[in-house]
């Protein structure tokens, strides 16, 4: 679209199976790469990660596949300043029904250059990337590690160097089933997250945390829409605090966008559905 959300273009891609995208960003040259996970062009016996570069006007440049297993799925790209793309996702375990985090790291054409599967007897995943200050990766995502329960998991952060060798790992534990899905660096060295955590009734809130540079946390805030809501991606507003776009169900409907304001405390300015 324009500046104005005027459409100036549409393209579609994949083929006669499911295929999704997660996540686009713009590329140095103008162009844009998406990352999601593709049934139609699948090497594995489920579906692959899949990612394609386009051109300024949505023409395809190169598409290709990773994975050689069951269910491989990129969640999060960013271009790092070389030019090269990282990746985050999850990575099912052969022979299981279980998941790791997976980080991938390519070339500008396409070509891995490195990847990293990280996880313990149970589920783990990546929902989130970005870039850090070092060079290096903040991944918001889940855990069952520290739980060590398959159905119950942990809200997790992992603080990656430019190599993809982890720098540190924190878990949050609501007590239930918890998820990070997006975080951002903060001017101070440390981190904001935004996910979901579930309250004493079984209903899911949303969760916005504060840590420090080394992960541990400074503090916390819940919001209970007084239905189950999920923060799904967070940014910081200039000086004055942060922004979360999520998800609240809505009795009678199905479910509608969730846009919360805070101060740099996390309390907040204002929220409102759409």
């Amino acid at each position: 679209t324009d500046e104005n959300g005027n459409e100036q273009w549409v393209r579609s891609y994949g083929g006669g199976e499911d295929d999704f995208i997660w996540d686009v960003v713009q590329t140095k040259d103008g162009g844009y790469i998406s990352v999601g996970e593709t049934t139609s062009f699948a090497q594995s016996t489920s579906s692959d990660l899949w990612v394609v570069k386009v051109n300024s006007i949505g023409d395809i440049e190169w598409q290709k596949t990773y994975g050689d297993t069951e269910h491989e799925v990129g969640y999060s790209i960013q271009q790092s300043d070389d030019g090269d793309y990282v990746i985050a996702g999850s990575y099912q375990k052969p022979g299981s029904q279980t998941n790791d985090l997976y980080l991938l790291k390519l070339d500008n054409n396409g070509d891995k250059e490195w990847e990293k599967i990280i996880g313990g007897e149970y589920s783990d995943g990546a929902r989130s990337l970005k870039i850090t200050s070092d060079g290096g990766y903040i991944v918001a995502g889940y855990t069952s590690y520290y739980g060590n329960e398959p159905n119950q998991r942990d809200a997790w952060l992992v603080k990656f160097d430019s190599s993809g060798n982890i720098t540190w790992d924190s878990n949050f534990d609501g007590g239930g089933d918890d998820n990070a899905f997006s975080a951002a660096g903060l001017q101070d060295g440390g981190y904001i997250m935004t996910g979901k955590t579930t309250l004493d009734n079984g209903q899911e809130a949303v969760l916005l945390l504060k840590t420090d540079s080394d992960g541990n946390e400074k503090w916390k805030e819940v919001f209970d829409e007084g239905t189950s809501s999920t923060g799904l991606s967070i940014d910081t507003v200039a000086d004055t605090g942060y922004i979360i776009g999520g998800i609240v169900d809505i009795p009678g409907k199905t479910r509608e966008m969730l846009l919360i304001k805070t101060d740099v405390l996390g309390k907040v300015n204002f929220n409102g559905c759409m």
